[in-house]
Order: structure tokens, then C-alpha cells, then sequence
């Protein structure tokens, strides 16, 4: 039998007895055959789940970036020995992280577990709303909560949202959150909304709050024109770090 190789060069096969079991003459079992072949497969598979695990790490990055620096924006927003509310949710966690070291003296309200954690490491006053915990970002929410903060008066409030759009205003997933995120509201002489601009564009199923009820939106640089003009036409305070 003739063959060519990769140069284009002939050469000659060996003739083997047609009775001759060709895996046994090489010594190959089927284990391993079958393993070689998928071998590529994992190599491919491997390459895969690691690119798909650096541009997660990447996009995590970004985002704590983003959200580090909204964090250093709120605290114009806050000056020594005042009472603030601090919703829970990873923008807020980076607020309240930022606040150690720059005030000696605070009242926090939170119904983050992770900020409340976080600011024991102070002398602040930290009050925990109670209430029923959440499935993310450990937040105590509904009911217990709602009616904790109404026994309660705060100079700023400082919240989250999962999204803002002109029609439905900002807006979560959750209503037992949009119901402790409204209290805070009610409890605040100002209320601040920090958000990345990916919220921008997202509705949820309860709005908790329209455009002008918010004093001013904290955002970063990537907020997208068309919201930038739409909150300057209706007078609606925003900024950006």
C-alpha cells in the first residue's frame, strides 16, 4: 500500500494479514482511544471556560471600579454627625466601606447585613432594621422593616435600584425591597440613588420611585445621552463620576 506524507513524499505501508486486529497490533485499548479523541474536545472545552472566566474577572473589575467610584462621590453628600439610611446592595456596601476613615462620628440605618458588618469596625451608631432576610445581598426587607424606619428620622438616604427608565422611574425585582426602599424614603429629608449606568434603559417588576422624587442620581461616566437629556429636560438632578 502506498501513502504520501506531509513533504508530498511515497512511501510504502506494511501489509498486514487481514485476520490481524489492528488495535491489538498497536497495543491500544479502547479506554484510550476513546480518551485521546475527546482529549481536543477538553483542550477546546479548557480554552473555553477560561476565556469565559477572564472576561468575567474583567467585567467584575469594571464594575467594582464603577461602583467604587460612585461610593466616593456620595461622600460630598455626607458630612460628620449626620443620621443616613443605607439600602443594601453592592454599590452601597462600597459607600459604607468608603465612609470608614472619613467620619469620626455617624448614625448609619441599614438593612444590609454586609454594611452593617463593615461599619462595626467604627464608633458609628449603627442601627439593623430587622425584618425578613432577603435571598441576595443578605437584606433585611418587608414588613418588620418598613415599620422600623417609620419610628425613624434620617438627613440622607442613600439607595440602590436594579433599574431607571422616564416611564417607570427606578425600579426592582423585588416588591418586599421597593416596600423598605420607599420607607427610607418617607424617612429622609433627601434621598440619593446610586446606580451604574447599566441600570439605565432596565424596568423592573416594582417601581418604587418616579424621577422627581429623587433629590439626585449618583452614576458613573457611561450614563447613556439620551437619559443625561431626558433628566436635564425634566429638571431631574443627576451626576457623574
Amino acid at each position: 500500500m502506498c501513502a504520501i506524507d506531509r513533504a508530498g513524499r511515497h512511501f510504502s505501508l506494511p501489509r498486514l494479514p487481514r485476520d490481524m486486529n489492528i488495535r491489538s497490533q498497536l497495543e491500544i485499548s479502547e479506554p484510550m482511544i476513546k480518551r485521546d479523541l475527546a482529549a481536543p474536545d477538553r483542550k477546546g472545552l479548557r480554552h473555553s471556560d477560561s476565556n469565559a472566566e477572564t472576561y468575567s474577572f474583567q467585567s467584575r473589575l469594571v464594575q467594582a471600579r464603577r461602583e467604587n467610584a460612585i461610593a466616593q462621590m456620595a461622600l460630598n453628600y455626607i458630612a460628620e454627625g449626620l443620621t443616613i439610611l443605607l439600602d443594601a446592595g453592592s454599590t452601597t456596601l462600597s459607600l459604607a466601606r468608603a465612609l470608614r476613615g472619613n467620619f469620626q462620628s455617624l448614625c448609619v440605618i441599614t438593612n444590609s447585613i454586609p454594611a452593617a458588618l463593615e461599619l462595626t469596625k467604627t464608633n458609628y451608631k449603627i442601627i439593623l432594621t430587622g425584618g425578613e432576610l432577603g435571598d441576595s445581598n443578605l437584606a433585611l426587607i418587608g414588613s418588620a422593616a418598613a415599620k422600623t424606619l417609620k419610628r425613624y428620622h434620617a438627613d440622607r438616604a442613600f439607595l440602590e435600584t436594579s433599574g431607571i427608565t422616564v416611564a417607570h422611574g427606578y425600579s426592582t425585582a423585588d416588591p418586599l425591597q421597593a416596600q423598605v426602599k420607599q420607607a427610607m424614603m418617607r424617612s429622609a429629608d433627601e434621598t440619593y440613588v446610586l446606580a451604574d449606568s447599566s441600570k439605565f434603559g432596565q424596568a423592573y417588576l416594582q417601581s418604587f420611585a418616579s424621577l422627581s422624587a429623587i433629590s439626585l442620581t449618583l452614576t458613573d461616566s457611561g450614563m447613556p445621552g439620551k437619559y443625561r437629556d431626558a433628566f436635564a429636560e425634566r429638571g431631574m438632578g443627576f451626576k457623574c463620576s
